[in-house]
Parts: structure tokens; sequence; C-alpha cells
């Protein structure tokens, strides 16, 4: 072997390392990643093989590995995968995970699963397989983003209440805490997901300890999935139930079981308008009438905002509030069913943005001139925001003008403005008669524009026509 033949295979064996290691391109192979030190048997593991019977590929990662890769790198896979290494008690397996929290969980921007119990150490008796296919299903189920599917095995088995959980900072800076939730084998689910179909109160209960970590504190962007059913439990699901929550999830489409929905699950409008919302009430597939509804912004900048609210025949009350301040809002509806229990709806997300009237402003002082007689056209211009529409909300004419039998009265009709561009277009007509003043005009025509976005006003501007000048 010569050296040109060494140097080409020392280089190419430097950068196929360097891949391996560094978290090049090669980490885009696969459908899901895998960190092994969090389950057992690798690409045989029962999160591995779940995921291959969905379909997918898989790669599986050291700590090292994992480590060296970037928000990107993670951002190339439909999931990242957390697993059960069967009831691992030891933090340390999750350390290379917690270690770059802040760069992996960037780039978790579909579902996530987190779930309170160790589904691997229970694989086998046809209840587990269900929660580690459906969890992995539910984490890849958003076209386009990367989910996560995560465990905490056994890792808070016996902790105290109000244990932090590192990990788990990746999507919230200590926004999550944990006590130890052993031997519950009651257990009851509480959301739905069409990728979660399957998952059921009697695929969940009876594992011989279904859980091991109850969930205490968790972002608002979550929704508690299964509880265990306990009567002493910290937590009253959206249909009522008392328990104890060990699996918690976000995502598109995942919805709260209950008698009360709300709509719309989510909307984005300016400030200064007014966003409708509408629950129904069914029980037992029986639309209620009668009922009173409470619907309240539970979070974010209009917090505290109410109102109660009576079902029409088809089950159905409509709630309205104006948005004053940006930011995003949670409104849920309640109501108190035959069971006298409160049950609650999914919390509907209201995104308000900064309200037009706020921010922008028609720039056009004055028009140019122009001669009579020919066809006129000018663009009108904003400054800040990005989406607005155009209007005439106004045209009127002078008295002498109105009076005068040499003007047309259709002279107005053709004045214009095309509604996305702002491009004012006029053709007015040339007068027998001038003004007979040109310093104090009786012959003029004043048109106000507007400029809005949705239902609000973001401004006006008025301009005067005065014969025999165009504007």
């Amino acid at each position: 072997m010569n050296i040109t033949e060494r140097s080409f295979r020392f280089l190419t064996l430097f950068f196929v390392c360097l891949m391996i290691v560094g978290g090049g391109k090669a980490y885009a192979a696969g459908d899901v990643l895998i960190l092994d030190t969090t389950v057992s048997g690798g690409i045989n593991s029962p999160e591995a093989t779940e995921a291959q019977n969905l379909g997918l590929t898989v790669d599986v990662v050291n700590g090292t590995q994992w480590g060296a890769m970037t928000t990107n790198d993670f951002a190339n896979y439909k999931a990242i995968i957390l697993g059960d290494p069967t009831c691992g008690t030891d933090s340390s397996i999750i350390a290379s995970a917690v270690a770059n929290s802040n760069v992996w969980g960037p780039a978790i921007t579909g579902n996530v699963i987190i779930i309170g119990a160790d589904p691997s150490f229970h694989y086998g008796n046809d209840k587990a397989d269900i929660l580690v296919n459906r969890g992995i299903a539910f984490a890849v189920a958003e076209s386009g983003k990367t989910g996560a599917y995560i465990t905490l095995s056994c890792y808070y088995y016996n902790s105290s209440s109000n244990t932090p959980v590192p990990l788990l900072d990746a999507f919230s800076s200590g926004g999550f805490t944990v006590k130890g939730l052993g031997g519950r084998d009651s257990v009851h689910v509480v959301a739905e997901h069409p990728a979660l179909a399957g998952l059921t109160d009697a695929s969940l209960s009876n594992w011989g300890a279904s859980t091991h970590e109850a969930f205490e504190t968790w972002p608002g962007d979550f929704l508690v999935l299964a509880l265990a059913v306990e009567s002493e439990g910290n937590f009253t699901a959206p249909d009522g139930t008392v328990g104890t929550p060990y699996i918690i999830a976000r995502g598109e489409s995942l919805v709260v079981i209950s008698d009360v929905d709300i709509s719309p699950l989510i909307d984005t409008n300016p400030t200064g308008t007014r966003h409708y919302l509408t629950a129904t009430v069914v029980e037992d597939d029986v639309p209620q009438e009668g009922v009173e509804v409470t619907f309240e912004v539970i979070s974010g900048p209009h917090t505290g905002v109410t109102g109660l609210v009576t079902t029409d025949s088809n089950g159905q009350a409509t709630f309205s509030y104006v948005g004053t301040t940006v930011g995003v809002d949670k409104i849920e509806a309640r109501f108190l069913d035959s069971s006298e229990r409160i049950q609650r709806s999914t919390p509907a997300t209201k995104t308000w943005e900064a309200g037009c009237n706020e921010a922008l402003t028609i720039i056009n002082e004055t028009l140019p001139s122009a001669p009579v007689g020919v066809n006129y056209s000018y663009q009108l211009d904003v400054t800040g925001g990005e989406s607005y529409t155009w209007s005439i909300v106004s045209k009127i004419a002078s008295d002498a003008l109105i009076d005068d039998p040499d003007y047309a009265p259709t002279i107005l009709d053709d004045l214009s403005i095309d509604e996305n561009s702002g491009v004012l277009s006029w053709n007015p007509l040339p007068r027998i008669t001038e003004n007979p003043d040109p310093l104090n005009p009786i012959y003029y025509i004043d048109f106000t524009v507007q400029v809005n976005s949705g239902e609000v006003d973001c401004g006006t501007a008025t301009y005067r026509y005065t014969d025999p000048d165009a504007v």
C-alpha cells in the first residue's frame, strides 16, 4: 500500500468516525432515536420492537453519541425514546439525557408522552405492550415534527413529595415534580387521541403495580392522560374522577374525556376583537338543555374573565370576550353533571396578537396631483403590521358639486381601492366650470380610506380631490 492509499483510507475512517461520534447526517438514518442506557436489549428492546412493529426504523446510540448531537440532529427524527431499562432505579442511567436536555428539548415540537411507570418490566403481559406501542405511535403522530416517548421507570419510586425531575427541564425548567407511587393497580384513562386508540382502563390496570411515580406539578400545556383511582388523590379529572396522575402528555388533537366540549380549541386574533367559544354538553349521547355552563380564562393575560351561560336545546352555550392584551389564554368550560360531579372541558388556547390599531399607520399624508380625465392610480402604504385589508369607508362631495349640473352624479362610482394591495384607482372626469376661487374651492370631494386587520380598525386617512386637479 502506498502513502496515498494509506492517507485516503485514514481520512475515510476519520470522517466516518466523526459522523458517528459527532452527530452528523448519519443520525438521520432512522425514524426514531433511542438512548441505549434507557432500554434493555438495545435494538431488541421492547421500545425498539414496538417501533419496528409500527413500521418505523430505529437508531440506538450510546451516551457519548447522544451528547455529541445537536438540536438539528435530534429534530431529524420523528421521535426520541427514553425508555424503561426494566425498572431502573439508578438516575445515572439517564445522565446523558439530563446533561444536554437544553439541546434535545428544543427539538421536541411534536407530541410528548411521559409515563410514571416501568412498561418494559411488565412487557409481554399483553397490557404493557399496548402502552409501549400506543405511546410511541402517539409520539410520532404529528407529521413534520419530533415527538418524545419518555418513561420515568423506577427512578423516583421511593421519592418524597415535590421531588424535581431534571430530565424534564427539557420542556420546562423546574416545571415538573413527582413523588413515589407504588402498588396502584386501578387506573383510569382521562384523555384521548386517535393514536392512543386501544389504551384503556383495562390495559393499564392490574399489572401487579401499574404505577411508580405520581406527577404533582406539570406545565399547563400538558394534560393528564391516566391516573391511579384513589379517593385520597390530589387531582379531579375533567370527567369528575378523583385520583393521582401518573401519565401526562401534550399534543395536537389530544383532548380530555368529558361530557362537555369546547370549540374552537385553537384560535388566533388581534387584540381589540371579540372571541367566541361554544360549549356542548352531552350526557349518555343526549344533548343537555338548561344546564348552566361556566366559562373561565384559567391562565394568560385575561385570567379570571368568566361567564355563566345556559345551554339551549342542542346542549350548546356560547360565551365571548374581547382581548385587550397580547398573550396566550387558556379557557375551559365546566358544568355540574347529573351525578353532582363537576366536569371540565379540554382547555381552549387563544392567542392574542397586537391589534393593528396599535401597530399600523397610513403613511401617505397627501396624494400626488394628476390631470383630470386621465386614469388615476396610486399605491397607499402603511407602517407596522403584516396582514391587513384596505377599503374606502366614505365618499362625500361638496354641496356645490352636487348642485352643479355640469357634474355627473356618478362621479364617485369608480373611485375604488384594491382591498389587498392598497392601490387607489379613479378616473375623475373634466369639468366645464372651474372653481371660481382656487384658494377657496367649492367643487371638491372628500374620501376616507381605512386599513383593517380582521375586525380591528387600524387607522384612517382622508384625502380631498379639488377640481380641476385630481387630488
